[in-house]
């Protein structure tokens, strides 16, 4: 799809401000067996911002289980499935205020999963330490 800016400034394939929700969409509750997946930015979409070496490992590696910040958007799909098969394992008091809570909750993982498949690889190869980055500095400044 076409790139576009998003309200916060990111360019995405969609849009992660509303999430479009399994839940709006008269989804019958009763016969879903596991919790909706969370959409992500496709990789393909950020080539135009990684470098192309970064690029070709996580197109053709995907990420790096060793490194928990490539793993944050599998850990929140994990997490919302946690959340969703606890709130399916106990019988609710009320079935719409369930069924409320459990779209804002897909809503709010949905938001988070959108965002960090965008972010995250953009920032995969990019050193953090503070004295890589003042090396960095010292060495443009010589």
């Amino acid at each position: 799809g076409m790139l576009r800016r998003g309200g916060s400034g990111r360019l995405d394939s969609s849009s992660p401000e509303r999430p479009v929700s399994p839940y709006r969409n008269g989804a019958d509750y009763a016969s879903m067996k596991s919790a909706p997946r969370l959409r992500t930015t496709p990789i393909v979409d950020l080539v135009d911002y990684m470098a192309s070496d970064t690029y070709n490992m996580m197109r053709l590696q995907g990420p790096d289980p060793g490194k928990p910040s490539q793993m944050t958007v599998q850990h929140a799909q994990d997490s919302w499935g946690t959340v969703w098969q606890d709130l399916h394992s106990c019988t609710p008091p009320d079935v719409a205020i369930r069924k409320k809570i459990e779209g804002g909750l897909h809503s709010y993982f949905q938001s988070a999963a959108m965002s960090m498949s965008h972010d995250v690889p953009l920032l995969a190869g990019v050193s953090q330490s503070s004295m890589d980055q003042y090396k960095k500095m010292r060495a443009h400044k010589a």
